[in-house]
């Protein structure tokens, strides 16, 4: 019984990861929206914000220079660029980063 319990697991995780891939190749919401994404009103399909887009190219072109999540902080509070939050911190540049390569 254990056994059989322990394959019915693993096909359930197996469906369920392959429904979020699924949604996220046909770019629908799968979880929390990222950041350079809004929610279309369909209330399913994701659509690019560019101005968020823009500062994703902008953290890119910063960490490709070898700056640091703190010193790219520092600077988007300096010149303005609206973060997800009240302020911008060093894990939510990371996230952003992590997010971005995953073509999320």
């Amino acid at each position: 019984m254990a056994s059989l319990a322990e394959m019915e697991r693993d096909l359930i995780a197996e469906r369920a990861k392959d429904a979020l891939r699924h949604k996220i190749e046909n770019n629908e919401r799968a979880g929390q929206i990222p950041y350079g994404w809004t929610l279309a009103p369909d209330g399913k399909a994701l659509i690019v914000k560019d101005d968020e887009q823009e500062i994703i190219q902008l953290i890119r072109d910063r960490k490709d220079v070898w700056l640091g999540y703190r010193a790219i902080c520092r600077e988007f509070e300096g010149c303005g660029y609206k973060p997800m939050g009240r302020m911008w911190h060093q894990q939510t540049i990371k996230n952003i980063l992590n997010k971005a390569s995953q073509g999320i």
